[in-house]
């Protein structure tokens, strides 16, 4: 691993919501960014951040998501999405995110996400920093559980 990748590295990206990034199924009208559109282009900016700060040959994975998609992108707008590595485990990073969306020019009209990504480097499954992880999984499955318990799509509950 790098001597560079330390929390607070940070990487912006302007993306602009182009017809393949938004939703189609309620019309024209309502052609805005999708969370799976808006989710892939954060992982890319997180991915393509840990590229310029790990080994050669090395890439990594996403593990773990919280995303609150807080409003609506329209079709021909633009988002910049602004990444922070928050913590470094071993193999194992997790990044902040925020979103600001935007149209005419630069001006800001409001943020449209935050959440915390998580990431795991290929490779960093063995040896030192990882043998912490299989503890988590359990509590991470409970919790999976609980959260389809409280759903409201009753397929889900246990």
């Amino acid at each position: 691993m790098s001597d560079t990748l330390a929390p607070g590295l940070t990487a912006t990206r302007r993306v602009e919501v182009d017809a393949k990034r938004t939703i189609s199924f309620m019309g024209d009208d309502c052609r805005v960014y999708s969370t799976p559109n808006l989710l892939y282009d954060i992982e890319m900016t997180c991915r393509d951040l840990l590229l310029e700060h790990i080994d050669a040959g090395k890439d990594s994975v996403g593990t773990r998501v919280e995303l609150d998609h807080l409003g609506a992108t329209l079709l021909g707008m633009w988002v910049e999405i602004t990444v922070t590595l928050a913590e470094v485990n071993g193999g194992a990073v997790a990044f902040a995110e925020n979103e600001t969306q935007g149209a005419f020019a630069a001006y800001k009209l409001a943020v449209i996400l935050e959440g915390i990504h998580y990431r795991f480097q290929q490779g960093g499954t063995v040896g030192d920093g990882f043998d912490h992880m299989a503890p988590l999984v359990s509590s991470l499955a409970e919790r999976a559980l609980e959260v389809a318990d409280d759903s409201a799509l009753t397929a889900l509950h246990a």
